[in-house]
């Protein structure tokens, strides 16, 4: 009878060992369907954290990063342009009464970008057509210039042809280009077809006097 009541308890043991794996692997199927059928999101990349800083790149901060890039890329050719075309000039680090260290140039570039309302490469296009143009006096004096050209000549976008043409005009006294809207247009014109022979014409009294003057330089 003992043996019997034994045997018993040990198919209980039995049945509540096998009940209970049986529960637990229903709970596991359970847990893995749950998973299959609802993954938890990813996080995307830009949003992830190191430590407790965020490091998100959103699209606009991207395109600033490139912005700047740029910027600084334009400024350096730029410098690069004008201190090839007046060596003695970029050691002395003065030019034309301004200081023309790199800082110095890269912030004129952006001026001209800002005040001119231009794309970098046609920034750039201005030093390349003469370098001198990195040495405006300021941004007040830029927009004044173009406000005279835009009166003589009818508009804004005939006023940055001749700007284009021209660039050392923005260095022009703005007394000494009103009136003289067509004229300017005509020299302005003239100069882009024809610059070699241009550069011995800027001896003509509204525009600078030659640097090469006032630096000393053959």
């Amino acid at each position: 009878m003992a043996l019997s009541v034994s045997v018993q308890r040990s198919f209980r043991k039995m049945y509540a060992v096998l009940w209970c794996v049986a529960a637990v692997a229903f709970m596991w199927t359970y847990i893995d369907s749950q998973c299959v059928l609802a993954p938890p999101l990813s996080i995307p990349r830009s949003q992830r954290s190191v430590g407790k800083q965020s490091v998100a790149i959103t699209p606009m901060t991207g395109q600033m990063m490139e912005r700047d890039l740029v910027a600084k890329a334009v400024a350096s050719a730029a410098f690069n342009l004008w201190a090839d075309e007046y060596p003695a000039a970029a050691k002395a680090g003065t030019f034309m009464g301004h200081h023309a260290s790199r800082q110095d140039v890269a912030n004129r570039v952006k001026l001209l970008h800002d005040v001119l309302s231009l794309d970098w490469p046609q920034v750039l296009g201005l030093a390349r057509t003469d370098s001198r143009v990195l040495f405006v006096s300021s941004a007040n004096h830029v927009q004044q210039v173009v406000s005279v050209l835009e009166r003589e000549l009818g508009g804004h976008d005939a006023a940055m042809d001749v700007v284009m043409n021209e660039p050392t005009i923005l260095l022009a006294g703005v007394s000494k280009i009103q009136g003289k809207g067509e004229w300017l247009k005509t020299m302005a014109d003239l100069s882009n077809v024809a610059r070699p022979v241009y550069r011995a014409m800027r001896k003509s009294a509204i525009f600078p006097e030659p640097l090469e003057w006032d630096l000393g330089l053959p």
